[in-house]
């Protein structure tokens, strides 16, 4: 449950939008996924993607994304872009596309069909969990389904109040590097803990396992985006948000200027959770402490582990 002080913080009015406002952003959502469907098909194409075995593309390939979460990252790209479209065809401020327009249902638009389907508990009484999460709480099932908004406890500061990276500060300039920060708080010493064990980091890494995973997108073909290297310049992802490393002490020694980096995946909230406004981060996993890590985060995972003998 959200406090009083939190729901203020996500509290915005709607704008009044027209319904052929809604027409035109409707076909904005559907032409921005087309754009980057074929973009994408380009890149594959002219073999513009990550090289295996690199330090950017190896952690891509240590975790599957389900097909599901495709599909629903696709449906919230649409989302945002109508969004986008609303809040420069009425001027709206950051504040009032960001959380003004989450006050408008995506059910009443063109883009209906691409909100989450309702979740039906069908046997409120079983004995067990479900494997994607859903129905553990029935007055809402969707609660800590897999596949779902990452929850929030404020909402974020994007620079457009949509989806743009946060790139200035409270007093309006301009946040310093994240590279720079990494590295000053995070200084690479040599410094053995004389009390704690590995086994202290591998544990709290299985159980982060169980309950979050908030990927990033790749290509159709399974490789990374490339966020450094356009062959033949190419238009640059729409994901991309590479971090300039120009005089970096560590990447210097390879001659690099560049950090790839690739922004997460989206998620839409179910039903009346469907709206138009800010882009929220999807988790994959359930949000449960369940065992999903070794059980799987939805039925067909969990079909596939089985071994289907002696009860296993």
């Amino acid at each position: 449950m959200l406090g009083n002080n939190t729901r203020e913080l996500f509290s915005e009015a709607a704008p009044s939008v027209g319904q052929n406002s809604l027409d035109v952003a409707a076909l904005a959502g559907v032409a921005a996924v087309s754009s980057l469907a074929a973009l994408e098909q380009n890149l594959i194409q002219t073999n513009n993607f990550l090289d295996r075995g690199t330090p950017e593309s190896n952690p891509l390939h240590e975790f599957r994304i389900t097909p599901e979460a495709r599909a629903i990252d696709k449906s919230a790209w649409a989302i945002v872009s109508a969004s986008l479209s609303m809040a420069a065809e009425m001027s709206l401020s950051p504040r009032e596309g960001g959380l003004g327009l989450r006050n408008v249902l995506v059910s009443d638009t063109a883009l209906s069909d691409q909100c989450p389907l309702q979740i039906s508990c069908s046997d409120p009484g079983s004995r067990f969990r479900t494997a994607d999460g859903s129905c553990n709480n029935l007055r809402n099932p969707v609660f800590g389904k897999s596949n779902t908004p990452a929850q929030r406890i404020l909402p974020p500061t994007y620079d457009d109040g949509l989806v743009s990276f946060r790139t200035r500060g409270v007093d309006g300039g301009i946040l310093p590097s994240v590279r720079n920060i990494s590295s000053s708080i995070m200084i690479d010493i040599d410094k053995p803990d004389p009390v704690f064990t590995l086994s202290v980091m591998q544990w709290a890494q299985f159980m982060d396992h169980d309950f979050a995973h908030i990927p990033f997108p790749s290509l159709e073909n399974g490789e990374g985006i490339d966020c450094c290297s356009r062959h033949g310049g190419e238009e640059l992802h729409p994901r991309c948000a590479p971090i300039d490393v120009s005089g970096d002490p560590f990447y210097a020694q390879f001659g690099r200027s560049c950090m790839n980096f690739v922004r997460s995946m989206l998620a839409i909230g179910p039903g009346e959770a469907c709206t138009f406004g800010f882009a929220e981060q999807l988790n994959q996993l359930t949000h449960w402490i369940d065992g999903s890590t070794v059980y799987g985060n939805n039925e067909d995972e969990a079909k596939a582990l089985k071994a289907s003998k002696t009860g296993s």
